[in-house]
């Protein structure tokens, strides 16, 4: 499997709209505001892949942050929200005979988890015994458009991706108290996009 024609490594943001709100807290597809969890940056790297002469595909692969982000989990209770994934890609340039321009439709899988931490009582600033993660493997449809400017690449990346997973929250592996407060169990399905500026070779 080696990397063919234009390829480029990429710093990403993005966002997430989820189908369904957790606490209130998170952007969802009835309900966004600019600033609002979860965001994230990444490191993404896209290319051309020859598997033999006869079959070749698109590939796109990212690992991403979500930014620690204050949220409110009750009336009288604070936290930082962050997390981190990765994912895959493999597609078809709709636009293969184009030299400066990708059109790849595409399916793949996202993996990683997000995470509850530091939480405080909001007037008193009381910490509470919270440490949690949530788990997700998702099977994903993606649209890329990728523009090549020289040696500069600029892409636009919209997906769905459709969670499996159990959605309970778990302690972190060393969080091994029990938590004082009960969180409402999340699937974490929705549309992400994003943008990314990189390099082109």
């Amino acid at each position: 499997m080696v990397f063919a024609q234009r390829s480029a490594i990429a710093l990403t943001y993005g966002t997430h709209l989820y189908s369904n709100s957790f606490v209130g807290q998170v952007n969802t597809l009835d309900s966004f505001q600019i600033g609002r969890p979860v965001q994230y940056i990444g490191l993404s790297a896209n290319g051309y892949i020859l598997f033999s002469r006869k079959v070749s595909l698109d590939g796109h692969l990212i690992m991403a942050k979500y930014l620690p982000q204050q949220i409110n989990l009750n009336d009288s209770t604070d936290a930082k929200l962050s997390g981190s994934s990765f994912g895959f890609a493999f597609g078809f340039d709709c636009l293969r005979k184009a030299q400066n321009i990708d059109f790849i439709l595409g399916a793949g899988l996202n993996f990683g988890r997000m995470k509850i931490t530091q939480a405080s009582h909001s007037i008193t600033d009381e910490k509470v015994n919270l440490s949690v993660k949530n788990m997700f493997i998702s099977p994903k449809a993606s649209a890329m458009l990728i523009l090549y400017l020289k040696s500069i690449s600029l892409s636009f990346n919209a997906e769905y991706g459709y969670d499996i997973s159990a959605s309970g929250w778990k302690r972190k592996i060393f969080g091994r108290q029990e938590s004082s407060l009960d969180l409402p169990s999340y699937n974490q399905s929705g549309l992400g996009f994003s943008v990314a500026l990189g390099c082109a070779f």
